[in-house]
């Protein structure tokens, strides 16, 4: 079969067919509110997606929110008080190898901007969790970008917010009175314009496709994690006769750029050709749902004129066991993106066109 052809069925197979999942889909019928919050002006799904906040009483600051982590982090200068005489410790950013090393603390987070509708308008914004106030960056020499890191004192660098699969208490958005008291739905949904904290029917009604999260299988993990949405992964890399088809995860990261691969078996060539294809088709409750995909590279089929930088790597990199994508922030430029921490969904809506 000649590689045109393979690559022919692969997209028709990835666009036309389809599976017997659930057909339930998700009820926020009992919901009558939620925050929004404006991202920041220089906000982009190119670079990054930030929000102001004050953080324990210091100035206010620009947040980096963060799909792909579950921990909040800043910088001590930007912090007007914490406790210093309590427990170390220290997290570290997998692509560029910074390791924030810093103290854990309580922090309050104001989100001065939130604008609360429904059954918390007027409401103020403010959650309470524990995080990490960091004092100094050291560098992993190992990591594939770490050119990208940069040692020394914290300054006013870290300033990362994380809304991702992990621990419900480590998430700012899902630790303001008004979700852990049930008034909002513990979700959030990326908008064009912010984030909306809580869920409800009306907001999710405009073509959202969900995916039914999972229980991690990894054993010692708390389990009130969801693992990362299934997805069938196809990547027709241009200088091999065969294309990586395979069933595994996905995760669309707002705190990286490039995209990351994992996939068992793929000979570990790091940056990959130009023109080289991407197919990610999520297992959509019903089997209906969008397909995310670019071409590598520059040019009308990739998402932005600058391309991906995608990158295969032979290990698998998800805690799961199975290949992994992570596809960094930049396709969510056509979509609206939806996580419902409690009742374990995700989502994608396209966006409209602005």
């Amino acid at each position: 079969m000649s590689k045109l052809l393979k690559r022919f069925f692969v997209a028709l197979c990835l666009t036309s067919c389809s599976w017997s999942f659930a057909s339930g889909r998700p009820d926020y019928s009992a919901y009558r509110g939620s925050f929004f919050i404006p991202f920041t002006a220089d906000s982009s799904y190119e670079q990054h997606l930030k929000v102001r906040a004050r953080i324990n009483g210091g100035p206010i600051v620009e947040m980096l929110i963060d799909t792909g982590s579950s921990v909040t982090m800043i910088s001590q200068d930007l912090v007007a008080d914490f406790d210093r005489n309590v427990a170390q410790g220290l997290t570290e950013i997998t692509e560029t190898g910074q390791i924030s090393r810093g103290t854990v603390s309580v922090l309050k987070i104001e989100f001065v901007d939130a604008q609360g509708a429904g059954a918390v308008a007027e409401q103020v914004a403010v959650s309470e969790l524990i995080g990490l106030v960091v004092s100094d960056i050291v560098c992993a020499p190992d990591a594939e970008l770490a050119k990208a890191c940069i040692a020394g004192p914290a300054g006013d660098r870290v300033r990362r917010m994380g809304l991702g699969f992990g621990q419900l208490d480590g998430i700012a958005i899902f630790n303001l009175p008004q979700v852990r008291n049930g008034q909002l739905r513990a979700g959030f949904i990326l908008e064009p314009g912010g984030i909306r904290v809580g869920l409800t029917n009306n907001d999710t009604s405009q073509g959202f496709n969900y995916v039914k999260l999972e229980r991690p299988r990894v054993s010692g993990l708390m389990q009130d994690l969801w693992a990362y949405p299934q997805a069938d992964l196809t990547v027709n890399v241009v200088d091999n006769d065969m294309p990586y088809l395979v069933h595994g995860r996905f995760l669309m990261d707002t705190g990286i750029r490039s995209t990351l691969a994992g996939i068992t078996g793929a000979p570990r060539h790091g940056k990959i050709p130009n023109g080289t294809e991407v197919y990610i088709t999520p297992r959509w409750i019903g089997g209906q749902g969008p397909q995310i995909s670019w071409i590598e590279g520059n040019g009308p089929a990739a998402p932005l004129d600058k391309g991906h930088w995608t990158k295969i790597f032979e290990d698998v990199v998800t805690g799961w066991g199975d290949p992994f994508i992570n596809t960094g922030i930049r396709p969510l430029v056509k979509y609206r993106y939806l996580y419902d921490a409690e009742g374990g969904y995700w989502g994608l809506a396209p966006r409209v066109a602005q």
